[in-house]
This record gives C-alpha cells, structure tokens and sequence, in this order.
C-alpha cells in the first residue's frame, strides 16, 4: 500500500502558463488539445507527480504525466518528470522538449494576437495555431514558393479565440516555403521549411 508523504513539489513562475497531461505517454502526446488548458496557477506541476511507496521505501514517479509551458515570449516547452533523489537533495530528472515558439503580434489593430508554426522543419504536414480576437468568415490560407508562386491555397473560417489548423503538404519537393495567413495588413506569415 502507497501512502501520500509530505514532499516537495514544482511551482512555475509568474508569467508563465502550464497545462497538465494525464495518462499519456511523454514521448508521443500531441500539445494542441492542451493549448486551451494552459493556467497560470503557480501550483499546476505541483507535487503530486511523484509519492513515497513505504512498502519499498522509493519514489515512484507517474510516467504517464506530461507538463507544456508556455513561456512570456509565445515560446513552447514541454517537460515530464523522469526520476526525484527526494526531498533531501531535491535532485529531480526531467525530459524537456522544446516545441517551438507561438508567435504573437504586436499590431494593436490586427485580429490576430498571436500566430505559430510546427514542426518546422516539416515532413508529411504541420500544424498552424493561431488567436483571433474576432471571428473572421474568409481567412486565406496561402503557400507560396521561393519564387512567390501560390503552391497551395484555401479559406477557412476563423474562429474567435484559439484555432488549430493541421496543413498536409502532400509531395512537396523539399525547400523553403512561405505560409501567409491573412491578407493585406491584416496578415501574418511564416517560412516553412518542407523536409
């Protein structure tokens, strides 16, 4: 039998905001069901990823746990706990995964506040996430190639709040490519390497 032990735990620093994965494996989880979790608490990570097993008298941590970040700067992490010494030392092992960056923009009057891409490089798709302040009915969605040809193009309807798009790029020759979000002004892009 497992019994809690008063230990230790994680608090995260002002500013950031954290999302807790439960019953995944680390090594495979997919971010994006979890970008509308994200909390600012200090307290998300806490203690409770890890307890003291008495019976053998070791820690024992929850390997089907996953934590992501999301840092001031849009900039993604995603951290899982992997071994803890305990609260003598304090020494903890993690896996960290940087999972690219969020971009956000600085318009005040664009109706995007913030924009990313990934991976990048990409093979097969990628993902682009993006927050709209207000919904928007006939949102481009542009690929241009290095010659600024259109090699892709659609509308989409863009929701207020957080939208995830996943983009296949099918049979791409690999290079460098532009994604366009928007049009006009009001629009953001990225290069995107096709691997």
């Amino acid at each position: 039998e497992t019994v809690q032990y008063p230990v230790t735990g994680v608090l995260n620093a002002p500013g950031l905001e954290v999302a807790e994965a439960r019953d995944i494996n680390p090594l495979d989880v997919d971010y994006l069901p979890y970008l509308d979790s994200l909390e600012t608490e200090l307290n998300v990570i806490g203690q409770d990823w890890k307890y003291f097993d008495l019976t053998n008298f070791v820690w024992v941590i929850d390997l089907t746990r996953a934590y992501f970040i999301k840092l001031p700067d849009e900039h993604l992490w995603q951290v899982f706990f992997l071994d803890f010494e305990g609260s003598g030392t304090g020494v903890t092992l993690l896996g960290k995964t940087d999972l690219g960056s969020l971009s956000s923009i600085d318009d005040p009057e664009s109706n995007f506040s913030s924009a990313g891409l990934f991976p990048n490089p990409a093979q097969g798709q990628f993902t682009v996430s993006f927050s709209l302040k207000n919904r928007q009915e006939r949102l481009p969605l542009t690929l241009l190639d290095q010659l600024g040809r259109i090699v892709w193009r659609t509308e989409i309807v863009g929701q207020s709040g957080l939208n995830v798009l996943q983009v296949p790029i099918g049979n791409l020759p690999t290079g460098l490519y532009r994604l366009v979000l928007g049009q006009g002004r009001d629009r953001w892009a990225s290069p995107v390497v096709v691997e």
